[in-house]
């Protein structure tokens, strides 16, 4: 795997190098909405500059039963799931972001 240059220097892929790139993101959705607009230029060290994210995309409300097992599946994958990701090859959500997460999970219905 390559180290890019990303301007600050080399830098590894890793989940700690995609997590800073990922937290230097600009949220850009409103309210529940958390779109990242991702700075693929960035020059912060140690930020790897060549990442995708994946969202889940979920109603907010009218969830009906499904709601209590909704909350479940994606509070764990925002909390305790994070720590099996970097064995899959992906990386853990930044703490900024991850608390962002939590809280709109907490909320649906």
């Amino acid at each position: 795997m390559a180290a890019i240059d990303n301007g600050g220097g080399p830098v590894e892929l890793t989940g700690e190098s995609a997590g800073k790139a990922v937290a230097a993101a600009d949220i850009v959705g409103k309210g529940k909405d958390l779109s990242l607009k991702l700075d693929y230029a960035t020059k912060e060290p140690g930020a790897y500059p060549i990442l995708l994210v994946t969202y889940e995309i979920v109603c907010s409300a009218g969830n009906g039963d499904k709601a209590a097992a909704l909350k479940s599946f994606l509070g764990y994958a925002a909390t305790d799931g994070q720590a099996e990701l970097e064995k899959l090859g992906a990386a853990p959500l930044p703490a900024e972001i991850q608390t962002k997460v939590v809280e709109v999970v907490k909320g649906l219905s």
